[in-house]
């Protein structure tokens, strides 16, 4: 549970996309080799079944959708296990909730690592 938790906190920068200014339009050729990250207009990431994310989690499904954001059935490509991952709306107040949230995650990880209760 550490790694993943440590995996959701880098993972809500999307890319260092958080604290960082817009990256310049693609070149022509570049929209043809990369994919584009990009928002709807309620700060939800744009996804579609079989994108990869942090070069590790394949999409396979939405589960489900709530305040936050939505959580997504994903494959890890290194452990081959499926998981659920959530996917934080691209709004500031929701990132610094999720962060909160992982601590939380973390601290009962600290005092029940093989999740007994």
């Amino acid at each position: 549970m550490d790694a993943l938790t440590d995996e959701m906190d880098e993972s809500l920068s999307l890319n260092g996309r958080e604290n960082s200014p817009s990256p310049p339009p693609p070149l022509q050729s570049e929209q043809s080799r990369a994919p584009s990250i990009q928002d709807d207009e309620d700060g939800h990431l744009i996804y579609r079944h079989g994108d990869i994310l942090q070069s590790r989690y394949k999409i396979q499904s939405t589960l489900g959708e709530g305040t936050f954001g939505k959580v997504v059935k994903v494959k890890d490509l290194q452990t081959d296990e499926l998981l659920a991952l959530k996917i934080i709306k691209n709004v500031e107040k929701y990132r610094d909730a999720a962060k909160l949230e992982i601590n939380v995650l973390q601290k009962i990880n600290e005092k029940d690592p093989s999740c007994k209760q």
